[in-house]
């Protein structure tokens, strides 16, 4: 904004003239009615109106420009990992209140009782709360090393992946009992735990020095809209879903985040296609270490007796302590004192995180703006924010302490979370200020110490608060104002905020950052062949069968564990654990051929179960006639994924990368889980969504009403001709099967010539034709059973006979012909074929 027209340097001068002689005319006392449908339509005025548009327009800059920056990119995807690790994190503790909440049943006789799902006191529920940070303390440290070594960007990833599955099997094991509940949040804490120092790796490769502050701060602030997310929306899923449902959605949602991550973001910049030349050139000027955590050997010693490294821990311990108190207790003390309901409580704690998300965005960019300015030094911006951040924060807990009016109360509450912006923003660049060579080792170091008050403080609010009242509370919120004062005192004295001595290289110590940065590129290229993986056909086909290796092992255990625990539970956990492990392939294909065979057959032995234990859901929901219908439909899925994986993986490679096929269809699977997990359950008598005339119908359909229940007769089942007969098909129908599934893409390409996506379409198409074929045959078999026009057993011999001599027949004609036609036609009838044999 300009004091006059002539002073403003972009206006045009016909608007210059027009607006000079209006202002002449008011100053002459005219009252001056605007023409404006003249000037709207006046060609002069657009004329004035697209001469000034072209004059400014040079000179913005565009907003919605920013997601070409890919510093940015990594910025907000960080964002989202921390909004994942914080909602996996925090969702127990509403979750809790659910579990454990008293809820008046009534039982046939009329009478109304009261029954908790899960009867765990208050030092029990402080136990499973706690639990997260027993594992959660140990891989700091190693997170940093790890992500030294492999990559930040690959530990965040995979340690927040690995946490999102295990958030979603948490539902199975908390009704094993509170033993396997507290086993797996220990192994959440685990596999969370790197999410810290891992981070530190990115943003020293990623995070220039004068935005350091701004992105870290932004990425931080997910952790808080997770919490905020959590608190807001878990206290509903529970109330109209099922508390179980508040896992499968986070769960759910971390394992899409993951395949994202994975696919789209590079270790630095000089890792990433899709980054600028421009961009690339700006962050690498402008880092303190060019090339940070590489070949730098860590001076231990000066770390661990480092007065900044002892300010940081100490402030760290001191901020987790506040933290976790809000983290875990907020909720519990909301429903204790306040004596709000679930929902109510779920809002209620999730309101002083969106301040703290409001105050992040404000807090963050002030302290880069103070510091570029040099209004203040590093190091003085760092002990101011986090003084007044301690400070303010422990003025509103005690406070709020001794309050008895609730709005008072959810101000206090609002306003001590929401300062806290401006300790977190310091505490956590901290490490870049001072040490960015080991910046990832030394979070780990400070996040490992900062872990005890994890531990701690859950449990000594579950002592401390036996019976709910205000005055044990008072207690609690003491214990975190007395942290905070002694935080401030101690980063107040020994805090630093400059590169210390023990943490300079030579290039540290002649590296300046720069505002600008102009480049130019010179490259002579020579081009070769090359392949990432040099594996010889032997040791493909060794890759390829590996699966089996360990589907042999769990056929016989999936059955026995699906007559124990219900189908629906052994099918839906195989298969997401097989998802999850399809996930980190590509991490086991860079560490060498034989990791990635033992992850091939993990993942059989995960898939071992799918069989037998589907088996237990047909016994308890497919009425006699529909039975070959059903299991049609059901088995025609494997060959709608085969279809779908040909069709599409050769693309997925070609355009994203070959890893891209490993996240896509693991994440799918993780999705899958969550719905079958949320929906299906044992029987028709377990399903609250099933109607009366359709539980009625399938339980009077089931040749046996209760199966599963009855002792095996081993003797005689492995002595029958009619289970050799069925094992005979199944081993036969299997072998080609797997030459079909594992074999057809590499004969199209070595002998066809076919390239990668063409392969895919090619392999793809007899699995369309078979999916069609499967619902017919299906359908006719069941017809003809119904009818009485064949027996059962005359119609399984029909089908399977007729499906083995077609198939046989066009394989043997196929590995004659040449023609490409010839060859193709031939497939499809091969494979659509079996669905005959697939009735078995």
């Amino acid at each position: 904004m300009r004091e006059s027209p002539e002073a403003d340097p972009f206006i045009a001068e016909a608007e210059k003239k027009y607006i000079l002689s209006s202002i002449g005319d008011r100053s002459k006392g005219k009252d001056i009615k605007h023409p404006w449908k003249d000037i709207f339509t006046s060609p002069a005025v657009w004329a004035v109106v697209v001469a000034n548009f072209t004059a400014i327009y040079p000179k913005m800059k565009f907003s919605w420009k920013l997601w070409k920056s890919r510093r940015y990119i990594v910025t907000v995807m960080s964002l989202l990992g921390f909004f994942n690790v914080y909602a996996l994190r925090v969702s127990l503790s509403v979750a809790i209140v659910a579990m454990t909440q008293k809820v008046n049943v009534t039982l046939e006789n009329g009478t109304i009782v009261e029954e908790q799902e899960f009867d765990w006191d208050s030092k029990q529920q402080g136990l499973v709360l706690s639990s997260f940070f027993y594992g959660y303390i140990w891989t700091q440290l190693i997170g940093g090393i790890l992500a030294a070594r492999f990559g930040g960007h690959i530990v965040f990833g995979v340690g927040t992946g690995v946490s999102s599955i295990l958030m979603m099997l948490s539902p199975v094991a908390a009704k094993q009992g509170v033993i396997p509940l507290i086993i797996t949040r220990v192994l959440i804490g685990l596999f969370e735990g790197v999410s810290y120092p891992s981070i530190q790796d990115v943003y020293a490769h990623w995070a220039p020095i004068y935005e350091r502050t701004t992105i870290t701060g932004i990425v931080h602030s997910g952790s808080q809209i997770g919490t905020f997310t959590s608190f807001l929306v878990s206290g509903l899923f529970a109330q109209y879903l099922g508390w179980e449902s508040i896992f499968y959605v986070f769960g759910g949602i971390g394992c899409l985040w993951f395949i994202v991550w994975m696919i789209f973001i590079k270790r630095d910049p000089a890792s990433d296609p899709r980054i600028s030349p421009e961009e690339r050139a700006y962050i690498e000027s402008n880092l303190e270490e060019p090339n940070p955590n590489k070949n730098v050997r860590r001076p231990w010693k000066s770390i661990f007796t480092s007065s900044a490294v002892i300010a940081l821990v100490t402030t760290n311990v001191c901020d987790t302590w506040s933290t976790y108190t809000f983290l875990t207790q907020i909720p519990t003390f909301l429903n204790d004192v306040l004596k709000y309901d679930l929902g109510t409580t779920g809002i209620l704690a999730a309101a002083p995180y969106l301040m703290f998300i409001i105050m992040v965005f404000i807090v963050s960019p002030l302290s880069d703006f103070l510091r570029t300015r040099k209004f203040l030094t590093t190091q003085q911006v760092r002990k101011t924010f986090i003084g007044f951040g301690f400070l303010v924060t422990g003025a509103f807990l005690a406070i709020m302490s001794n309050l008895d009016n609730v709005t008072a109360i959810s101000a206090c509450l609002i306003l001590a979370v929401g300062i806290t912006a401006f300790s977190k923003t310091s505490y956590f660049a901290n490490p870049l200020d001072f040490a960015p060579n080991y910046a990832s080792v030394i979070m780990g170091i400070s996040n490992t110490f900062g872990t005890v008050p994890g531990i701690v403080a859950p449990t000594f609010a579950g002592f401390m608060v036996q019976n709910g009242t205000q005055e044990e509370w008072r207690v609690v919120f003491y214990i975190a104002v007395g942290f905070c004062v002694f935080g401030t005192i101690v980063f107040g004295i020994f805090g630093k905020g400059t590169v210390q001595p023990w943490a300079q290289t030579d290039i540290t110590s002649k590296t300046k950052p720069s505002e600008e940065v102009q480049t130019s590129q010179v490259s002579k290229t020579t081009i070769v062949e090359e392949q990432e993986f040099n594996w010889d056909s032997t040791e493909q086909g060794l890759l390829l069968s590996s699966f089996a290796y360990g589907y042999t092992w769990t056929q016989l255990l999936g059955g026995i564990l699906a007559a124990k625990y219900g189908g629906h539970i052994v099918f839906g956990i195989g298969i997401a654990l097989s998802s999850i492990t399809a996930v980190l392939s590509p991490f086991a294909a860079k560490l060498g051929l034989y990791s990635l065979i033992f992850t091939r057959v993990l993942i059989g032995l995960f898939e071992g179960v799918s069989y037998p234990s589907i088996q237990d859901v047909y016994a308890r929901w497919a009425p006699i006639y529909e039975r070959t219908i059903m299991s049609g439909i059901v088995h025609m899925g494997s060959h709608t994924g085969t279809f779908a994986s040909f069709l599409l993986s050769g693309h997925f490679a070609q355009h994203f990368g070959w890893e891209s096929v490993f996240y896509i269809f693991g994440g799918i699977g993780c999705l899958w889980f969550i719905l079958w997990m949320t929906f299906i359950k044992r029987d028709p008598g377990s399903d609250p969504r099933i109607s009366l005339e359709e539980r009625t119908y399938i339980e009077s359909n089931l040749e046996r009403r209760n199966p599963n229940t009855v002792r095996r007769p081993w003797k005689a089942i492995f002595t029958s001709s009619a289970v050799y007969a069925h094992m005979t098909a199944n081993f036969c129908d299997s072998w080609t099967n797997y030459t079909f599934t594992s074999q057809i893409p590499t004969f199209l390409s070595d002998v066809l010539k076919y390239n990668l996506g063409t392969t895919g379409m090619l392999a793809a198409a007899p699995y369309l034709v078979y999916i069609i074929v499967a619902v017919v045959v299906s359908t006719l078999s069941d017809y003809i059973r119904s009818k009485k026009v064949l027996s059962t057993q005359k119609v399984r011999k029909i089908m399977i006979g007729s499906g083995f001599i077609i198939s046989g027949s066009f394989l043997v004609l196929m590995s004659n012909l040449v023609n490409i036609v010839a060859v193709f036609i031939c497939l499809i009838i091969a494979i659509s074929a079996t669905a005959l044999t697939r009735t078995y």
